[in-house]
């Protein structure tokens, strides 16, 4: 009896350890010498294709077979998957090694013989006597009766599955947008830095307006900018002292990261290097208009403003924050006030939602008139009235429902208790002014707050007895242009189904007319920082002007915001204004 080794496992080297792989393999191994080949082979393969269509279609599902026997011969052995070594006399002595120790074999065949799997690396030689490692699995087939037929291999190169372990390694720790070192790196290294108790520096970098540049420019474009940042980025760490001491990272979306062993003003020309970078990064739409960035920079220093990575990163995430509440475009340092006011925020939300529950918002209506003084419209205007406590005023937790997502469920609540105002006017004698709801983009990207909307036009026609839809939806300018290509479809759908749309805080966004005109606003509302500076500013006052030259001639109103005397009114008439609110 010829020695029993790893020879046959060698026969698929690199190919995925499967079971139909051991069938394109045509390894055969049977009990005795006087059996024929062809029959086994036959009832092998059989057996074989029964484990695969019952799903033991993996290595591990191999490994879970029960095994009775062990074998004794090889069988045959297909040409196809021989084209690295050579047939022999000695099948058994094709491809040993003189490495892999003799009591290996005896184990195989005594763990064989107990009936239990088997399964071992073995060290193993090519036709030209290089030599590999191989992992290999043995498991038994049977045929249809239960009998006992012979054994599947299984294998794989040991050299693969470590180039398989290291390149899912790379993976996790690599963004696959820009290739930088992804937050999981980042923080990993900076944990080893803090384990040597020096000075470390981590810098949250944010690219301001970068949704606008998604919005104007598109995705695609927005992808490039972030890969073309990125390389800028690589690029300065190169021409430093290496990546040993200095780190670059893409966070996600439009935030990066950079970190280094030492004190902030180590790399300090390198974050002015860097706004500069970022301000030269300019990408064009289709049809010629330019987006530019700027970059926002928090940074915090360990030990004092964080003791472990995540509370380090979490520390400069607040500085950038506080740059960007500011306008962007600046360079801000941790400060541990900003961390007490998050988490003030935070309990602030979680108040609203309690309060939400409580019936502790109102809404007030706000009188929009002609120049004769008729009532022809108003704004619903919310207001949280906590019992026995300071009103809190919309400027402290709008801007917080916005960032925190519950301006969803809170505008929801603006709608429906608008509508139910308006019902309630035109069953008291009222009529029907139009009333105008602040909507969030976030609400109109969300399918749900459509289907609202939906529902409320049914219910009004079945109840209004042919009276127009009395909400007019309103957004601001900003948000309807950083947004414009997501809430088109939305606009045009609903527009359809004559719901009217307007815009407000008219001239304070950055608004193309080209793209104004494609959305279907019945209204457009003039900021009141305009309005004020009317008696005072000639070029405020041509401003207005144009506005309602340019207005009119898209067949759309203009309601001027902020008029509190008479003769506001007066000029805002003789200029052409049609309401005033």
């Amino acid at each position: 009896m010829w020695r029993w080794g790893p020879f046959w496992f060698a026969l698929a080297v690199g190919i995925p350890a499967v079971v139909l792989v051991a069938i394109a393999a045509g390894v055969v191994l049977r009990r005795g010498l006087a059996r024929s080949v062809t029959r086994p082979l036959r009832a092998l393969k059989r057996g074989v294709e029964r484990l695969a269509t019952e799903g033991n279609a993996g290595a591990e599902a191999l490994r879970n077979l029960p095994a009775h026997a062990w074998p004794t011969e090889i069988a045959a052995v297909r040409d196809a998957l021989v084209h690295h070594w050579e047939r022999a006399q000695r099948p058994g002595e094709l491809w040993a090694s003189q490495r892999t120790p003799k009591k290996l074999y005896n184990v195989m065949r005594e763990t064989l013989a107990r009936g239990e799997k088997f399964f071992a690396t073995f060290h193993n030689r090519t036709r030209w006597g290089q030599e590999i490692d191989l992992e290999e699995t043995i498991a038994p087939v049977k045929d249809e009766a239960g009998r006992l037929i012979g054994y599947v291999a299984t294998f794989h190169e040991v050299a693969e599955a470590q180039k398989m372990i290291a390149a899912l390694k790379t993976a996790r720790f690599t963004d696959p947008l820009t290739g930088l070192p992804n937050r999981l790196a980042i923080l990993e290294r900076v944990r080893g830095w803090l384990m040597t108790q020096q000075t470390v520096t981590l810098v949250h970098l944010d690219i301001d307006h970068f949704a606008a540049v998604n919005a104007r420019c598109g995705l695609t474009a927005g992808d490039r900018l972030l890969r073309e940042f990125g390389a800028r980025l690589q690029t300065l760490q190169k021409m430093h002292e290496g990546s040993a001491q200095l780190l670059v990272a893409h966070l996600e979306g439009d935030s990066f990261a950079l970190a280094w062993l030492g004190d902030p003003d180590r790399y300090l020309d390198l974050l002015t290097a860097l706004q500069t970078e970022v301000a030269a990064l300019e990408i064009a739409t289709s049809d010629g208009e330019v987006c530019s960035v700027t970059l926002s920079l928090g940074v915090a220093v360990a030990p004092k403003d964080g003791k472990t990575p995540e509370a380090l990163l979490q520390a400069a995430e607040y500085a950038v924050r506080s740059v960007k509440g500011r306008g962007g475009g600046q360079i801000a340092f941790y400060d541990p006030q900003w961390g007490e006011r998050v988490r003030a925020r935070t309990a602030l939300v979680l108040r609203m939602e309690r309060a939400l529950a409580a019936n502790e918002f109102a809404l007030f209506l706000q009188p929009v008139v002609r120049s004769d003084g008729a009532l022809v419209a108003a704004e619903a205007l919310i207001r949280w009235l906590p019992p026995e406590q300071t009103p809190i005023s919309p400027a402290e937790f709008i801007p917080l429902a916005e960032e925190s997502g519950f301006i969803r469920r809170l505008g929801g609540w603006v709608f429906e208790e608008a509508l139910r105002l308006a019902e309630r006017l035109r069953q008291t004698g009222w009529g029907t002014p139009q009333i105008a709801v602040n909507v969030s983009p976030l609400q109109l990207e969300d399918d749900g707050f459509v289907q609202q909307v939906h529902r409320a036009l049914e219910h009004w026609r079945a109840v209004a007895e042919g009276a127009p839809f009395p909400l007019t939806l309103e957004l601001t300018e900003s948000a309807a242009m950083e947004r414009f290509e997501q809430l088109k479809v939305k606009f045009e759908y609903l527009a359809r189904a004559e719901v009217p749309f307007a815009i407000d805080d008219f001239g304070t966004g950055h608004s193309s007319l080209g793209r104004l005109r494609e959305l279907p606003f019945a209204k457009l509302k003039i900021d009141r920082s305009f309005v004020v500076r009317l008696f005072d500013s000639p070029r405020d006052e041509a401003l207005v002007a144009s506005i309602i030259r340019i207005a009119h001639a898209f067949d759309v109103k203009v309601v001027a915001e902020g008029v509190e005397e008479a003769r506001f009114v007066t000029r805002l008439s003789e200029l052409g204004c049609d309401e005033f609110q």
